[in-house]
């Protein structure tokens, strides 16, 4: 009887959970789920990460070319997104969630996360001003989302990119040879970015909300911190939030950055 309740009243069902200030997973409001981080799992990237926030697991692998720069910019390398949310990935979606829409929209927040945070030094990618730089591809995979597919693929991300060793090249101008050498040189992080999402539902702040609580919120954002500093606000529709809830998210997200660089640190520490 209970999952025919929860079946044909859903928003009833969560809010009844609510009203005794417990969430249907068992958290409290500003609980987060357990993080799970495994750095240089995949011995055929040169960078790469495996993720997982609750039930959403998310792979990231990075893999490097060689190229001409841009015209504009001729001391700056390259970093491409490629984000693959598979039809595996939403089991839990509805059939409206489009796949696609999910990767685009995943791929342009990535590409703005690294390059506004200055997490990484493009010019440390140029091998010879003008003539050759290093472009890299980041390549995403969800293998399940339940929530959080931000935070978990931000997260892939930076975990991917501590552990980045790119070969020492050459190149001489006058012939233009290229020599790739056999020695590694490490890919320098200025910060690692992360990202918190929250939903609002009946002017309650969920924290690290899962799936089924960000489609029945009024509101789903994120929020990227940086040593007490807001450095990214995205939101995309949904009502108004007070001054009030973006103050108590500022602070969980700040707690929660934190928590992830230390984890980040150590983790490269015992590599």
């Amino acid at each position: 009887m209970a999952e025919q309740h929860k079946l044909i009243y859903p928003i009833k069902h969560f809010r009844d959970f609510l009203e005794n200030e417990i969430r249907l997973d068992g958290r409290t409001f500003d609980k987060y789920r357990p993080i799970g981080v495994n750095i240089a799992s995949c011995q055929h990237s040169l960078g790469s990460s495996a993720t997982k926030i609750g039930n959403s697991n998310i792979l990231c692998g990075i893999r490097a070319e060689l190229s001409k720069p841009r015209a504009s910019k001729p001391l700056a390398g390259y970093i491409v997104p490629n984000v693959d949310m598979s039809f595996t990935a939403f089991s839990k979606a509805s059939s409206s969630c489009n796949n696609q829409n999910v990767s685009e929209i995943l791929e342009c927040f990535i590409y703005r996360i690294l390059y506004e945070s200055h997490c990484l030094k493009l010019e440390d990618l140029c091998i010879h001003p003008g003539k050759l730089v290093w472009c890299l591809y980041i390549d995403i995979i969800g293998l399940e989302v339940d929530g959080g597919v931000f935070d978990a693929s931000v997260l892939a991300c930076a975990s991917a990119l501590s552990t980045l060793n790119l070969p020492i090249v050459t190149y001489d101008e006058k012939s233009g040879k290229i020599e790739i050498g056999d020695e590694m040189k490490k890919l320098h992080l200025n910060i690692f970015p992360v990202v918190s999402t929250y939903s609002i539902f009946d002017n309650v702040v969920l924290v690290d909300p899962t799936y089924r609580e960000e489609s029945i919120s009024s509101t789903v954002f994120h929020l990227g911190v940086h040593e007490d500093t807001i450095g990214l606000f995205h939101k995309s529709g949904g009502v108004p939030i007070s001054v009030k809830e973006i103050q108590q998210s500022v602070k969980n997200a700040v707690h929660r950055e934190k928590e992830i660089t230390s984890l980040l640190n150590s983790l490269k520490t015992n590599q």
